[in-house]
């Protein structure tokens, strides 16, 4: 019986691939496991239509960012902060922050896990920090200013 992979299965093969195994071993258990499906032609085109969209996707993806990278390299964002005569922050600049300020001032969403940082910022200043899009790491230049 042929079938489709509906996840990876060790040492079996890959979500997507069409295998042929025996009858019996498709019906009692990769079958009711919800581990695959009969291949029959309508699920083989749609596995071929999903795996064309998902490509156009990951293309479209990789535009958008190569973009945002450039913009990101080059320019950099700046945040506002309260802060005492010395510089001091009074609450730090993390992930969060920056995050949001990517989200205005770019109009770029990139998750708090993306955004790389040792520590939070505590003092007025100009940092580089890594944020990562998709498969690449982009150096950002974050500018903390007195609000």
């Amino acid at each position: 019986m042929k079938i489709i992979l509906l996840r990876d299965i060790k040492k079996f093969g890959k979500k997507g691939e069409i295998k042929q195994v025996a009858d019996g071993y498709a019906r009692n258990f990769l079958l009711p496991q919800k581990m695959a499906i009969p291949a029959t032609a309508d699920a083989i085109k749609n596995l071929e239509y999903n795996e064309n969209a998902k490509t156009n996707k990951q293309e479209k993806t990789a535009k958008k960012l190569s973009n945002h990278k450039y913009e990101l390299q080059n320019k950099g964002i700046i945040i506002k902060a309260k802060a005492n005569e010395e510089g001091h922050l009074f609450a730090g600049v993390g992930a969060d922050k920056i995050s949001q300020a990517l989200e205005k001032q770019k109009n770029l969403k990139i998750a708090e896990k993306n955004i790389k940082i040792k520590h939070k910022f505590k003092t007025l200043g100009e940092y580089a920090i890594e944020v990562g899009l998709g498969k690449e790491k982009v150096k950002l230049k974050v500018k903390v200013e007195r609000e």
